[in-house]
């Protein structure tokens, strides 16, 4: 059973066991490219100025990465507050949780 509210969420929502209350699975991080980068480059200081290069760069390295959608969902599960994870930011990240949070409160009100 698909409810509206859940059809209407972004994929990766539906992957995501909110809240983090199990240990998230993390050997996908033995495929992820940004092992072979800067961390620094992940954790960028601001989000103006000389920042956004930084956090366009860091999202670049995130896209080519094979392991982005477990990343993310790691990030998401684990309520990670800082750094680009899954090429998404820290707004970005807060907005899916917004997201999702506001879809399990619609599914409960939703009647069996």
């Amino acid at each position: 059973m698909t409810s509206l509210t859940s059809r209407c969420l972004p994929p990766i929502l539906a992957e995501i066991p909110f809240p983090g209350a199990h240990r998230p699975d993390i050997n996908w991080q033995e495929a992820a490219i940004c092992r072979q980068a800067d961390p620094e480059l992940f954790f960028p200081i601001g989000t103006t100025g000389a920042a956004v290069a930084e956090i366009q760069r860091a999202k670049a390295v995130c896209a080519r990465c094979p392991v982005r959608r477990p990343c993310l969902a790691y990030a998401l599960a684990t309520r990670q507050e800082f750094g680009i994870w899954g090429g998404r930011d820290e707004n970005e990240r807060r907005l899916l949780h917004r997201q999702w949070r506001q879809s399990r409160i619609a599914a409960s009100a939703e009647p069996s």
